[in-house]
């Protein structure tokens, strides 16, 4: 940084030592933490006689905090943690981001940014709505400095939007930063957000009479429908009860979402008083976990039902005309 590289000494006796200092200024370069420096001496004797030497030093380079300046920095999400296993679609979800630089020199002026991932309707259209955005803030945030060696952990508060669909998001995060010279670099990363829909099912009526009679039968119906955002799965209707009963248990399988159904059975009850049963619908949701729904339902059973006479039998006689009972009175005087 002198205004010369050229010292000029104009005498050095024989024996004596001259030390000449420079101050030098190292223009980096990237990978490098080793540079060559020649020096030459031009010199005479007492007589005239011109004489060239020439030497080269090797001068390593450290930056501020000591270490080699060499390789390119790397930054990198090294774990990633969610509020919650799945998130539930209109919840909010936390997510912490353990940002990493791995090499030793510091790195400045990190900026991390969430990509933006649209909503999909059920025909593969994207509407103008996003699956993640951030709470009371943006998408990015900013970090002065991550010094060499050393994880920073940053949070970002996510409303995850709730017509998305139930799945595993893939969530690409973005890394920009730059080394203690300015130079700028970008890091691609990629979380993953599991996001689930609300299982709902509606069940619409269950029909059961207000009593019955011991050995008629007795129909017991329902309908339901899915009012969820999700299709429920190996869904099965199962009548139970200390009953006889028929058509015990029906298989839907696949309810899809909208969808509904009917189902009755039979019960044939064997003695009298108050007959209790249960209405189960069963199903697998989104989190292969199984749902039961049940129904209780009870009616009332009399005794067997009164036979019903046939005609003619055990009703009074027919009103005869006037004609015909002059006929039997003078019969029965003859």
């Amino acid at each position: 940084t002198q205004s010369s590289n050229v010292s000029y000494l104009p005498v050095v006796e024989g024996g004596q030592e001259v030390e000449v200092a420079y101050l030098l200024g190292v223009n980096a370069t990237e990978g490098a933490n080793y540079y060559p420096l020649q020096i030459t001496m031009d010199y005479k004797d007492r007589i005239g006689n011109s004489y060239e030497s020439s030497e080269k030093l090797g001068i390593n380079v450290v930056d501020l905090y000591g270490s080699g300046i060499a390789g390119k920095p790397r930054v990198l999400i090294s774990k990633y943690t969610l509020s919650d296993e799945k998130i539930l679609a209109g919840n909010i979800v936390t997510l912490t981001l353990f940002i990493e630089n791995t090499h030793t020199r510091a790195v400045q002026n990190i900026k991390t940014s969430l990509g933006v991932i649209k909503v999909e309707e059920s025909n593969g259209s994207s509407t103008g709505g996003t699956v993640f955005s951030p709470v009371d803030g943006s998408n990015s945030f900013f970090i002065q400095q991550i010094p060499a060696h050393t994880t920073m952990e940053k949070s970002i508060d996510l409303y995850v939007d709730p017509n998305a669909a139930a799945k595993t998001y893939i969530v690409p995060i973005t890394i920009e930063y730059e080394d203690q010279r300015a130079n700028s670099y970008t890091a691609e990363e990629m979380v993953n957000i599991p996001v689930t829909q609300e299982c709902k099912l509606q069940i619409l009526s269950v029909e059961v009479p207000p009593n019955a009679f011991v050995g008629q039968p007795v129909y017991i119906s329902a309908e339901f429908v899915n009012v969820g955002k999700v299709d429920l799965n190996n869904f099965i209707v199962i009548l139970e009860g200390d009953f006889h009963k028929e058509q015990a248990s029906y298989f839907v399988g696949n309810l899809q979402i909208g969808s509904s159904d009917f189902y009755q059975g039979v019960v044939y009850p064997e003695k009298e008083g108050t007959l209790s049963g249960t209405l189960i619908f069963s199903y697998i949701d989104n989190n292969n976990r199984e749902v039961q729904v049940e129904e209780p339902f009870q009616f009332e059973v009399l005794g067997a039902r009164p036979m019903e006479p046939f005609p003619g039998e055990g009703s009074p006689p027919m009103d005869q005309g006037p004609g015909e009972r002059r006929s039997e009175i003078g019969r029965a005087h003859v």
